[in-house]
């Protein structure tokens, strides 16, 4: 960390002044380098090893391809997402199987936007139970399925952001200031 000594004269003064607002727009810079990095690069690349750690069947890779982060400078936010329009039913799972094996994080979901599916509000909306349903796969093959656990990629990627950010502050306000 930066010290900053000065004089009690007003040259003295004015220079401590100075070099507060650098240490103010060095702060800022170290911050925003801190939000890049855990969204643009971490965030995306726990995200990667946590959909390949899946085992998912019939894998496409379109999941891992939607793994995304953008950092924004002017609000200075750092998002992290999953462009899949099923990424949602991976990690909160569907159907009566979904709602067996439940999603673990703290948070649930009331409507998400799923592309071209509308909204998803929940496990068994349409009520098929132990039944289940038919649907047909993009080569035009029928599958019966009563669903997917959750499967909570994700919630995993977000855990090793937690995990990595003290870290990764340190070590960019060690090196920026």
């Amino acid at each position: 960390m930066r010290t900053i000594t000065f004089d009690l004269s007003a040259a003295g003064i004015d220079k401590a002044l100075a070099e507060l607002e650098q240490f103010k727009k060095d702060f800022i810079a170290a911050a925003d380098a801190v939000i890049r990095e855990l969204s643009e690069d971490l965030g995306i690349r726990f995200q990667i090893v946590a959909i390949a750690n899946l085992n998912a069947v019939g894998k496409t890779g379109g999941l891992s391809d939607g793994a995304d982060g953008v950092y924004d400078p002017k609000t200075r936010v750092g998002i992290v997402t999953n462009k899949a329009y099923y990424a949602v039913f991976v990690e909160y799972g569907t159907g009566v199987v979904g709602s067996h094996n439940a999603y673990i994080g703290p948070a649930t979901v009331t409507s998400v936007s799923v592309g071209k599916y509308g909204p998803y509000s929940g496990y068994d909306q349409n009520h098929h139970g132990e039944e289940g349903w038919i649907y047909k796969d993009s080569d035009g093959k029928r599958h019966w399925t009563a669903g997917q656990p959750s499967r909570p990629f994700f919630y995993t990627m977000m855990r090793q952001l937690a995990d990595a950010a003290p870290g990764v502050a340190e070590r960019i306000f060690n090196e920026k200031l």
